[in-house]
């Protein structure tokens, strides 16, 4: 199955809108990597693909996962170096103790923001805070 073509979001042009167009690739992003995208419909990142199609999401979808080939009737990628051009945002849908890598890859390979979608941080106890404070500090480098 084919990946949905990216729709177009209005930017605002002239001035300095750094910010403004920041949030906007954030809340209006023309495409979107699935990472730890799942077949199993009690998963983030089954949740998260699904929540996408049936909200109409018209932008790029790109489900990445070594062990699926597709889920929902999209495609899927083995890892991030497979993604096809730019990615406004990133769903991290992987355990906790990933995240960093993950987050790492993502900025090696240009999306532009992530939203992470894991359990076992902070809640998890002190073992799960200074995990979030590790990666809080890499995400606050990553511009």
């Amino acid at each position: 199955m084919s990946t949905p073509s990216p729709r177009s979001v209005r930017r605002s042009s002239g001035g300095n809108n750094d910010g403004v167009e920041r949030i906007g690739r954030h809340s209006s992003p023309n495409s979107i990597a699935i990472i730890g995208a799942s077949k199993n419909p009690a998963k983030r990142g089954y949740r998260s693909l699904r929540k996408l199609l049936d909200d109409g999401y018209a932008g790029a979808i790109y489900p990445i996962s070594p062990k699926e080939s597709e889920i929902c009737g999209i495609r899927c990628l083995p890892d991030l170096g497979s993604l096809p051009g730019p990615v406004d945002l990133a769903l991290v849908c992987t355990p906790a103790a990933t995240v960093a890598s993950v987050i790492a890859g993502c900025a090696a390979k240009g999306v532009r923001g992530a939203v992470v979608l894991a359990g076992g941080f902070g809640e998890a106890g002190d073992d799960g805070r200074r995990l979030q404070d590790a990666n809080a500090s890499r995400c606050g480098r990553w511009r």
